[in-house]
């Protein structure tokens, strides 16, 4: 601690009364400096793994949710980024994503409520955020600098952009990427209509692994991936739009690739002994 005793001011000499003013002035910014802890601001959260259930069944992409894989698929909650929630709030109106995947396709369902659906745009391929309510899905092997960008909307619209780095981010080429993903949405409520009041909306999306592979990164269950699922949700009651994800983030930027979660796969055999019923002794 600094002891403001052994600190002499200024005497008033020549220019003495400027420096005794500046000295009255950083003495107590020198005890608070020397003599209190400043608030410490809490570390962002370790990346969290989201687990991909292996599907042994065909998974159905029309946002309906009926698929057995979606009952023991972990669903996990979007939250505000950390910088949104410093008391720890949530956003108003709860979602959800699970993940799945199989020899083909990696699956991905999403549960939103909603008091007010929106979607303003009616074609795949574009930027979905800027039309109404979104669900996004990004993925980015560890390691490289290439990541993927997909859309899914209330209306069933997709979109998947593909930036090669961040570097390239922002390009008309990032938008203009063919891809086979598929996409499927159901709406409890009215779309577009601020006036009543809507249940909520499902999406799946089915994104081929082959994909995801041609720039020579395998997406299987021993390479290392990241992932962030992440929504934008406009609605009548809302301040403002409120943005959430998967796996929660110190700040509000969704290509914030270190703090993207760790994407594990369950595989087949792991899923088969977790389904098993043991047998029953007589």
């Amino acid at each position: 601690m600094i002891d403001l005793r052994q600190l002499t001011p200024p005497t008033r000499s020549a220019g003495g009364n400027r420096a005794r003013q500046c000295w009255l002035l950083l003495a107590p910014a020198m005890l608070l400096l020397g003599g209190c802890h400043t608030a410490s601001i809490a570390p962002p959260p370790a990346p969290q793994n989201l687990l991909a259930h292996w599907s042994s069944e065909s998974v159905t992409v029309d946002g309906r949710l009926l698929e057995s894989v979606w009952e023991h698929a972990v669903a996990y909650p979007l939250s505000f980024s950390l910088a949104d929630s410093p008391e720890g709030q949530s956003p108003s109106e709860a979602g959800t994503v699970r993940l799945a995947w199989d020899n083909e396709y990696l699956y991905a369902a999403f549960e939103f409520q909603d008091s007010d659906v929106i979607e303003e745009g009616d074609a795949d391929q574009l930027q979905q955020q800027r039309t109404g309510d979104v669900a996004e899905l990004f993925l980015k092997p560890q390691g490289q600098p290439w990541y993927w960008e997909f859309h899914v909307t209330a209306r069933a619209r997709k979109s998947a952009f593909f930036f090669p780095s961040q570097g390239r981010s922002g390009l008309p080429s990032n938008f203009d990427f063919e891809h086979g993903t598929r996409a499927g949405a159901m709406i409890d409520g009215t779309l577009n209509e601020w006036s009543d009041q809507d249940g909520g909306w499902t999406a799946e999306m089915a994104i081929p692994l082959r994909e995801l592979s041609v720039q020579g990164e395998d997406f299987a269950p021993d390479s290392e991936w990241r992932v962030l699922a992440a929504r934008y949700n406009y609605a009548f009651s809302l301040p403002a739009p409120e943005l959430s994800s998967a796996p929660q983030l110190p700040r509000t930027s969704f290509h914030d690739h270190p703090h993207y979660g760790f994407l594990q796969f369950q595989k087949p055999h792991s899923a088969a002994a977790a389904t098993e019923t043991p047998d029953t002794a007589n």
